[in-house]
């Protein structure tokens, strides 16, 4: 018995070692877009959620974790907000996420809320559904844009983008930078009769748009992560926001959570005991501990087994051998080949589509079942033809084709996972 508790003393005082150094030890820096103003990381909304106020001065300013039916389907008449002088101002709802596609019954209840004298203003990446089909817009990535217009070239370079507005009082003699690929995405297409351009880039890419709808407008911008809290607090990216934000009437305002974090409530009936950090540590603990405990008893219980090694996969090994030995010897072409072998074989395995013919009607396809835009999948598919009708392929179009494939499967998993 003494002999038991002497391994359970050792096991105790080393998981409380364990403890001690995780609780300790740095955090690492989470640069996951989250966009939400509870967020104090780099690309969250604390610093524009904390100044929100004294941009909109005195107005009302309301948070909200529900939809937009939800929040204002019974209210899109602008007579409902209303002051401390009991006086009907405009309202300005607030919308900054990666992505923007609400259901159709949530669009319109937004357009009506815009037609009767309010303002929305979104930044996103991308808009998809009902509300880009209604208001004809279309966003674009730069980098892809550009890579496709100089396609003989068979180089991409990241370039530095910057922003700035248009209006001569608010457009600045030194752009507003950014780090390298964060602010990629421009409006490639809206209807320019109901549209006014409000910011561009350093390349003249429009990214920044006021579109008029009814009594009141949609300011739009393909730059959220302008408004994030590194980019707020980087050199005088502050004034971007806040010239931003200028062209929205004084008066309440309206910020989405719903569209970032949903209802920002844990699902499971825990949700109390993990939202409280202590809580949450003693749970996990508890959790642990009866672990190790039938762990121990189990092992008393019964013979010992033998340790049996598993095989060894050396798959991977093979794999980056024989790709260096491609490389090496200046075998572009088959090692080319390889690539293109197996990303089409992946294809045919997670979409199920034929690849003896890579023709427009493929394009499509893969492009509808990937849900990537059909431009990106069209210029990797082209690059692929061009390898395969050539003798010889050269070193800088293999890295292409690598780059290539390697954005294709990220932004896959990246929009799978969603």
């Amino acid at each position: 018995m003494k002999k038991e508790w002497k391994y359970i003393a050792l096991l105790a005082g080393i998981f409380g070692i364990l403890v001690v150094v995780e609780l300790n030890k740095p955090k690492p820096i989470d640069w996951r877009p989250t966009f939400s103003k509870k967020d104090k990381i780099p690309y969250g909304n604390y610093v524009l959620g904390d100044m929100i106020t004294d941009i909109f001065g005195l107005g009302n300013f309301s948070s909200t974790n529900k939809t937009i039916y939800e929040t204002i389907g019974q209210k899109t008449d602008i007579t409902s907000y209303i002051t401390k002088e009991e006086q009907p101002v405009q309202a300005s709802y607030i919308f900054i996420n990666e992505q923007f596609s609400p259901d159709k019954l949530d669009t319109e209840t937004l357009l009506q809320f815009v037609a009767n004298g309010n303002n929305v203003f979104v930044a996103a990446n991308h808009f998809q559904g009902t509300f880009a089909d209604t208001l004809k817009i279309k966003t674009n990535d730069y980098l892809f844009s550009e890579l496709h217009a100089n396609d003989s070239a068979l180089t991409m370079k990241l370039d530095s983008l910057s922003l700035n507005f248009v209006n001569p009082v608010l457009k600045k003699e030194k752009n507003y930078g950014y780090k390298n690929g964060t602010i990629p995405y421009f409006f490639s297409s809206f209807d320019s009769s109901t549209a006014v351009i409000l910011g561009v880039t350093s390349k003249y890419k429009p990214t920044y748009i006021k579109l008029s709808f009814g009594q009141g407008n949609i300011y739009l911008s393909s730059t959220p992560i302008a408004f994030t809290n590194y980019n707020m607090l980087f050199q005088n990216n502050a004034e971007y926001v806040g010239g931003a934000f200028s062209y929205l009437p004084v008066g309440n305002v309206i910020w989405d959570e719903y569209y970032k974090v949903g209802r920002g409530e844990e699902e499971t009936p825990l949700r109390f005991i993990l939202s409280k950090t202590a809580l949450a540590w003693a749970y996990g603990i508890t959790i642990v501990s009866l672990f190790c405990y039938i762990l121990f008893e189990a092992k008393r219980r019964q013979r010992i087994i033998p340790i049996v090694a598993p095989p060894q996969n050396a798959t991977l090994e093979f794999v980056d051998t024989i790709g260096r030995l491609y490389y090496q010897y200046g075998d572009h072409k088959n090692l080319a080949h390889k690539k293109i072998t197996y990303f089409l074989e992946s294809v045919r395995s997670r979409f199920y589509l034929k690849t003896n013919m890579l023709d427009e009607e493929f394009v499509k396809k893969l492009s509808e079942k990937s849900n990537i835009e059909k431009e990106q999948v069209k210029m990797l598919i082209s690059l692929i033809r061009k390898i395969n009708e050539s003798d010889s392929v050269t070193e800088e179009a293999l890295i292409r084709l690598s780059d290539m494939i390697d954005r294709f499967n990220r932004i896959d998993e990246i929009k799978e996972r969603k």
